[in-house]
Order: structure tokens, then C-alpha cells, then sequence
């Protein structure tokens, strides 16, 4: 069973680029199920994904280059090719894909987990963007599928998500336990209002809700990143101490 998060990075942090790296290349003999040929460095995989957007169920064999070899020939598609760096953080390990290529300019962030409880309520490093694991049309199998006049168009749209007048934006996702409490909470709708006041014409602080699983996203943008950071740490701490989050 394969229980992942995938998320955009629109500035990847120079650091990242240091740690342990594998030059990967991948195609697709069928998108449904999904079955994918994978050379990742020396090794060759052959891997059947069930349908599913966090949660699926994966198999994975080894292949001998020869097998992989054969396989090529029925691979339908866009070839994808990129580098993917292995970067520890708390108890996880971020998989940060750059791809190069027809993709270059995407950049995904993607962490496993040993339950759907861990994924739902992760809580992503800074740098990690827009939350799009329930987004099939960022799958990688439905990246190989796209029209090779097409894909500019949908890096250049998706990797600029944030166009802000500020010098600093931040976005990050909290997960919720109990929306309809949330929705209704009076602290929650008094701290938004509060924020916005607060950062007045050198900000701004927005709220979008978020279904299945149930989250938040906030966005705050302000002159500083030090100042996102602490709206960000005063919202989250009241999630936390009315218990709508871990």
C-alpha cells in the first residue's frame, strides 16, 4: 500500500540540491490501471498502481535491463525524466523531483506515510506549495499522456500560483478534525478579521477551506517573511489549543 502526499515547490531552497540525489526516468505502458517502467539510476522497476489519490495499493518487481529493455517498446506516451533528491525531515523523508526535459520548471514534493492518519495530519516544511494529491492531472502517469504543445502552458500556469504584490507570501495547510465546529467557531472568525486589519494595505491573510480530508489553506502575505511566519505560528496555535489540529 503506497499513502502519499504530493505537493508544488515554486522555490526550491539551494540546500535541498546538497543532499542524496538519483537520476530517474520513467514511462507508462497503461494509465488504468496504472503500469510504469522505472530506471532509477542502476536499478530497473516495474511498478502496478491501483486507482486511488493518496491511498493505493503499489507493487513493485525488480527488472533485469533486458526486461526493461522489452518493456520500453510498449510504453505509450511522454518519456519523464528527472532528478530526485532524498531530504530528512522530523520522521519523514521529502522526495523533492525536479524534472528536466519537456518538464522542466516542475518541481514536486512528495512524502510517504505509514498511515492515512500521518498524511492527513502532516504538516509540510515552508518551502513546500500548493497541496495537489487529490489533483490527478498532476500524476506523473497523467503527465506522460499530455500533448508535448501543451505542457509550457501548464507549467508556466500552475508553477506561478502565487502572484504577489508583496515581498513575502507564505501558504500552508492545516489539517481539521471538526469542520462544521470550524466553520462556526467565533475565535477563528475573529482572529481572520483581526489579521487582516493588522496587515491592513502591506498584507493580506486568506483562509480557503478545504474538503476530503478536511483542511485549511492559508495564505499570508506581508512585507517580511518573518512577519507570514508569525501569523502563520498565532493561527496555528489556535487551531492547536482548541484541538482542531494536532
Amino acid at each position: 500500500m503506497e499513502i502519499e502526499r504530493k505537493y508544488l515547490i515554486y522555490d526550491l531552497p539551494q540546500s535541498v540540491l546538497e543532499h542524496e540525489a538519483h537520476e530517474i526516468s520513467q514511462g507508462y505502458i497503461s494509465n488504468e490501471p496504472v503500469v510504469r517502467i522505472r530506471r532509477n539510476d542502476d536499478r530497473y522497476i516495474l511498478t502496478i498502481k491501483s486507482s486511488g489519490m493518496i491511498e493505493r495499493i503499489e507493487v513493485e518487481k525488480e527488472l533485469s535491463p533486458e526486461e526493461y529493455g522489452e518493456l520500453s517498446t510498449m510504453v505509450k506516451g511522454n518519456l519523464i525524466e528527472k532528478t530526485r533528491y532524498k531530504v530528512p525531515f522530523l520522521d519523514y523523508t521529502l522526495e523533492i523531483d525536479v524534472f528536466h526535459g519537456i518538464y522542466e520548471g516542475l518541481i514536486y514534493g512528495e512524502v510517504e506515510f505509514p498511515s492515512l492518519e500521518e498524511a492527513e495530519s502532516f504538516i509540510p516544511p515552508e518551502y513546500f506549495g500548493e497541496d495537489v494529491s487529490e489533483r490527478p492531472e498532476f500524476f506523473n502517469s497523467a503527465l506522460s499522456t499530455m500533448d508535448e504543445t501543451e505542457i509550457p502552458e501548464f507549467i508556466k500556469k500552475n508553477m506561478n500560483h502565487v502572484e504577489s504584490s508583496f515581498p513575502a507570501f507564505m501558504i500552508k495547510r492545516y489539517s481539521i478534525n471538526d469542520m462544521a465546529c470550524f466553520i462556526e467557531d467565533e475565535e477563528i472568525r475573529t482572529a481572520v478579521a483581526s489579521y487582516g486589519s493588522e496587515l491592513g494595505e502591506k498584507g493580506r491573510f486568506i483562509l480557503k477551506l478545504i474538503g476530503a480530508p478536511e483542511a485549511v489553506e492559508v495564505l499570508v502575505e506581508a512585507e517580511t517573511e518573518k512577519i507570514c511566519k508569525d501569523f502563520h505560528e498565532r493561527f496555528y496555535q489556535i487551531l492547536k489549543r482548541n484541538k482542531y489540529t494536532m
